[in-house]
């Protein structure tokens, strides 16, 4: 090698042992750029490195990753970051689960088997009172409420509060995260 590459090659080695001859004459002068330059380019280029290879890494991770756990991480940053919502799940149209993050008082299999039995109705009734296509439902019970909201076209995101919660901050993060599973599920 010759030339500032050389230079570029040399910053990139963790260790080695160099021996400058002062007073020697290179054979060919192959370098041009001015040693601040040269530097500079150099770290700008290993900087570059450095971020290709961490992108690499963290593309890695999450190539290992299955759609379920990707779903599961959005659904454990909504409880996570809300205050109000004590229970998530993502139900496909037929009541299966595909993932959720629920108290352990609440059985999956229910919740999906609910979630279907109310997406029916609500279809329907917002179909025969010329209303568009469902949205969201939202049930009010002593305890708190049920949210249903729409996933994209094949799933729902159902969402469990307690009682006296903000319901217009609940509305926002549960389309938020409704919106970020349909992006997962494409």
């Amino acid at each position: 090698m010759e030339g500032e590459e050389v230079v570029y090659a040399l910053l990139t080695w963790e260790d080695g042992t160099f021996e400058v001859e002062q007073g020697r004459e290179a054979p060919t002068r192959t370098i041009t750029l001015p040693w601040s330059a040269l530097i500079m380019e150099g770290m700008r280029r290993l900087d570059e490195q450095q971020h290709s290879i961490t992108d690499k890494k963290e593309q890695g991770a999450m190539a290992g990753e299955t759609r379920r756990d990707r779903l599961a991480k959005i659904l454990r940053n909504l409880i996570d970051t809300s205050g109000d919502i004590s229970g998530v799940a993502v139900v496909s149209m037929d009541g299966l689960i595909m993932a959720a993050d629920l108290p352990s008082t609440v059985d999956q299999a229910r919740v999906g088997a609910v979630a279907a039995a109310i997406l029916s109705l609500s279809g329907r009734s917002v179909g025969q009172l010329q209303r568009g296509s469902l949205q969201q439902t939202t049930i009010q019970g002593t305890e708190g409420y049920i949210l249903i909201t729409q996933a994209g076209p094949n799933a729902v995101l159902v969402g469990l509060t307690g009682q006296g919660v903000n319901l217009g901050m609940v509305f926002l993060e549960i389309r938020e995260c409704a919106a970020a599973v349909a992006a997962e599920l494409g």
